[in-house]
């Protein structure tokens, strides 16, 4: 009974922390929310989503970030796989012109981001 009752603690303690750190980083799944968040840290933005699809664009001196909302997670997996060969093409340039990247990219459920760590954490 005892190793029963570990294991589960165990599997809850896992599942706390992967939903904990799967959240983390992400910006708010409301684009309307993030929108709002974006514009009281004083960024420039531009909502285009309607019901809940399409994208939030946002920039602020350097930082920037472009937020798309799709209408299923597979949708969503495709553009981001096609944002990780576009990051991995920047980064071997900036590599070869002896500059660093200060971009990132994510995906939570149907929804995809790309920008500066400042910019995303903005949005949140």
């Amino acid at each position: 009974m005892k190793k029963v009752l570990s294991l589960v603690c165990l599997l809850a303690l896992v599942a706390t922390c992967l939903v904990a750190f799967a959240s983390c980083g992400a910006p708010n799944e409301d684009p309307a929310e993030a929108a709002k968040a974006l514009e009281a840290a004083g960024y420039k933005v531009a909502n285009l989503t309607k019901d809940g699809v399409g994208t939030v664009s946002a920039m602020k001196d350097k930082d920037m970030v472009t937020i798309t909302y799709f209408a299923t997670e597979e949708e969503a997996e495709t553009a981001y796989e096609a944002l990780e060969k576009e990051l991995e093409a920047l980064e071997e340039l900036a590599d070869a012109a002896g500059e660093d990247v200060n971009y990132e990219i994510g995906i939570s459920g149907k929804m995809v981001w790309a920008g500066t760590p400042d910019a995303i954490d903005a949005a949140k």
